[in-house]
């Protein structure tokens, strides 16, 4: 099926989610059209302007195999479950920044009380899924993460959290980004996992964690992003791309120095949510309360929808570590749920047979059907 939608809500007081078009679902053919378009209809309610007219426009691809209905159903059950659940996330911020409070974490942080964290007002969560420093690419190894990442998940799941999932790049060419999507997509498919927030790709200029070459080489990442600002925007719509294909919403984290390098004029990445990192508090500086020490730097960027405003934050239940603060201006759970996004697919279907990444880029899995 074809849904043709652009990736990014336009900042508007009625929020408008505006998507890249030309993006395709890989949900498994096997239902009628009929109920594809009764499923859909939430996507286009007037009262929340998030779909134009313009983009309203569904064009059903079913497949010839109409054996796999039961898969079909558990795709619908997964989405059905947590629909409405964030659908009026009450914002507990109130800066100019975005009213949505959040913290990132990853296995640096330890055993995060995530109970805490929601009785003290913080909405939503962004785990790391993927630390790709020891990802083999010469080899198409797909298997490493973020050792913390699944324990999180299902912290924020028992504690009705909304979520999203990052992952910290080391790619210098499309082909390797394409990989790490690939991976990402591989391991939510596998433990089920259908985040509420975007999916972003986390590009970082720091010598002491560098970025990969094709050989599986290690490259000074500050050198490369500095030096070849083009092909990290180009690394990173190729990472999009297979996301999107099989139905996420993709964003992109950089700080904003680094933003502004690829990125200056703020065109390039104007259809994707954009997470930026801007620190007043930062590494080796003043430590912050979330919330009564709030004073940030204005991030240097055209266009920020997140913001990462410190490294050093306190919050209570979590006195041990601190922690990545973060605001967003949008509800991306309403929007992501609405919109019927980030559904995991069936990990059988479409890794059962030890495809190759190549394959699952070009759509070739499950050999019964196309994504197009």
């Amino acid at each position: 099926m074809n849904i043709n939608f652009f990736n990014k809500p336009k900042r508007q007081s009625k929020l408008k989610k505006v998507f890249k078009s030309g993006v395709a679902y890989a949900f498994v053919g096997g239902w009628i059209a009929s109920s594809i378009v009764n499923k859909i209809g939430s996507l286009f309610k007037e009262d929340d302007k998030l779909v134009d007219d313009s983009i309203k426009t569904v064009n059903d691809k079913v497949s010839e195999n109409n054996d796999e209905t039961s898969i079909v159903d558990q795709f619908w059950n997964v989405l059905d479950e947590r629909d409405s659940k964030y659908s009026d996330l009450a914002p507990s911020g109130n800066s100019e920044y975005g009213k949505y409070q959040g913290v990132d974490i990853s296995n640096l942080n330890g055993d995060v009380d995530i109970k805490a964290l929601k009785d003290n007002g913080i909405n939503f969560v962004m785990i790391r899924e993927i630390e790709a420093i020891d990802m083999d690419y010469a080899n198409d190894h797909l298997d490493n993460l973020d050792y913390s990442w699944l324990a999180n998940v299902e912290k924020c799941v028992e504690n009705d959290m909304p979520f999203g999932i990052f992952i910290y790049s080391r790619a210098t060419t499309e082909n390797m980004a394409r990989q790490e999507a690939v991976k990402v997509i591989k391991f939510l498919s596998k433990y089920n996992v259908r985040p509420d927030f975007p999916i972003y790709w986390d590009i970082e200029a720091q010598e002491t964690e560098p970025l990969k070459d094709e050989e599986n080489n290690f490259v000074n990442s500050r050198d490369f992003i500095y030096n070849n600002p083009e092909q990290v925007v180009k690394n990173f719509k190729a990472f999009a791309e297979v996301l999107e294909k099989y139905g996420y919403y993709v964003g992109i984290y950089a700080s904003d120095s680094v933003l502004n390098i690829i990125d200056p004029d703020g065109n390039k990445l104007k259809d994707y949510s954009v997470w930026a990192a801007c620190y007043k508090y930062g590494e080796g500086g003043t430590q912050m309360d979330f919330y009564t020490n709030f004073d940030p730097i204005t991030p240097d960027y055209p266009h920020v929808d997140m913001f990462q405003f410190s490294c050093t934050g306190l919050l209570s239940g979590n006195e041990n570590h601190t922690i990545d603060c973060n605001l967003s201006l949008y509800n991306y759970a309403k929007i992501i749920h609405e919109k019927g996004l980030n559904i995991p697919l069936d990990y059988e279907l479409y890794f059962g047979d030890n495809p190759t990444y190549q394959e699952i880029v070009d759509g070739d899995y499950p050999k019964t059907k196309k994504v197009r």
